[in-house]
């Protein structure tokens, strides 16, 4: 490389860094927001309410130090709480000089707010039932089968009063899965809830997926009920056919005994029309699809 064109790089930069060595070494005012972290705080108590989460403050200093508060920086501003319980009042820019990162070299020109206000209450506990937040996608054909199932079911949070009293339940974290097509489980984080803590970090969540399909169990028995004394109801036909949709797991297990069909004498013998529906249960983990044939004729004696 042209020997000239090495020195003019190598003077180009000792001019960039002179320029900011010296316009660095002049003052300069800058503003920072910074978060609010109270410490202090006496055992057995929490803070219930602050009225402000962050303060804004102007620093006037020259621009090598002030480089330092205002490009990347991890500050916070920490105020001592009083062991008292209620409201407290706390001047910030009294707070702020017992603050060690801020230097004596640098001036404070302005504090906003100048005082936040908070509420010291007691901490309290209260169990609590979680929530899952899931967006699941499943595979064609396939679906959740049951409902999501949470190991524990149930979390202790620990706040103070005024915050726990509103809290009936928590929810995980939200969670996208998708192309799912058979059972699985994970570990998911609590969502967060400010002023509260977990008795646990996670729960295990429990996702029962199966492919679906239908099942016909044929000739179920009906069972009449509530039949008077002297009467005899005769159905016409005597059994029927049910169709169920379920996960596959699920439907190959099940049996006839597993269907109830019911009919009711006094729905037969207030009718008008000559046919009558039977009641049909399954299990909860079954759709009823068709029931063959729908109605059923009847036939009433009295003895």
């Amino acid at each position: 490389m042209n020997k000239k064109i090495i020195f003019g790089i190598f003077t180009t930069i000792f001019a960039f860094f002179l320029w900011g060595f010296v316009t660095l070494s002049e003052e300069f005012s800058a503003n920072i927001n910074l978060p609010v972290n109270y410490i202090d705080i006496p055992e057995g108590y929490a803070i219930g309410s602050t009225s402000h989460e962050f303060v804004s403050i102007n620093l006037k200093g020259e621009g090598w130090l002030l480089a330092q508060y205002t490009f990347g920086a991890n500050l916070s501003l920490n105020i001592s709480v009083e062991s008292k319980e209620g409201t407290q009042n706390i001047s910030v820019l009294s707070s702020l000089y017992q603050n060690e990162w801020l230097s004596s070299n640098i001036s404070v020109n302005g504090v906003n707010p100048d005082v936040i206000t908070i509420t010291l209450e007691t901490l309290t506990q209260k169990k609590v039932p979680i929530s899952s937040n899931l967006d699941l996608e499943m595979r064609p054909g396939y679906e959740l089968v049951s409902d999501v199932l949470l190991l524990p079911d149930s979390v202790v949070i620990t706040g103070p009063v005024s915050v726990v009293k509103k809290i009936d339940s928590v929810n995980t974290k939200n969670v996208e899965v998708d192309n799912l097509d058979s059972g699985t489980s994970f570990l998911i984080e609590l969502e967060n809830l400010k002023m509260v803590e977990f008795d646990i970090p996670t729960v295990q969540v429990e996702l029962d997926i199966q492919k679906i399909v239908d099942r016909t169990f044929e000739d179920v028995d009906i069972e009449i009920k509530n039949i008077r004394s002297n009467y005899e109801l005769l159905l016409i036909p005597g059994k029927v056919n049910v169709v169920l949709r379920g996960g596959m797991q699920y439907l190959s297990k099940m049996t006839k005994a597993d269907i109830s069909v019911i009919v009711n004498f006094e729905d037969a013998y207030s009718d008008t029309l000559g046919t009558i529906k039977p009641i049909i249960s399954h299990p909860r983990n079954s759709n009823l699809l068709q029931v063959k044939p729908e109605k059923l004729e009847y036939v009433i004696k009295q003895y």
